[in-house]
């Protein structure tokens, strides 16, 4: 038998979203002010981020030696 699915398992608060990233929240609101930046929905006024939309954040924020940011 499988465990009850918990969508808070799959989405992050604002400050957990940074907690996850060892980041300051405000470089978490300001990535969902850039252009490609963070995917979120907003529930209650609230923005949840999930855990999948984080990680696709990152890679496309990767860099290579030498690679300038644009």
């Amino acid at each position: 038998m499988s465990a009850a699915f918990n969508i808070r398992d799959e989405y992050l608060t604002r400050q957990q979203a940074a907690e996850a990233l060892n980041c300051d929240v405000r470089t978490i609101y300001r990535a969902t002010r850039e252009k490609d930046g963070l995917v979120y929905a907003v529930i209650a006024g609230k923005h949840y981020f999930h855990v999948d939309d984080l990680r696709a954040w990152v890679e496309r924020r990767k860099r290579r030696p030498g690679q300038s940011r644009r």
